[in-house]
């Protein structure tokens, strides 16, 4: 699964996608992996899955 995300990350020109390590080095700033699935398997619906982001990121300070 290809999932690209163009909101809730304020590095990388705005972008936190799943083949990050194949395309780039991993921002150290971006969401660890292990955070980043279990986010993803809990939403089927975009719009709650970005706002969760978006929380989770301010929630830790990134």
């Amino acid at each position: 699964m290809y999932l690209y995300i163009k909101q809730g990350c304020f590095n990388c020109q705005n972008t936190i996608y799943s083949e990050r390590l194949r395309h780039s080095v991993p921002c150290e700033r971006d969401i660890d992996d292990e955070a980043y699935f279990d986010v993803i398997q809990k939403f089927h619906d975009k719009e709650s899955l970005y706002e969760y982001l978006y929380m989770y990121l301010n929630r830790e300070g990134r």
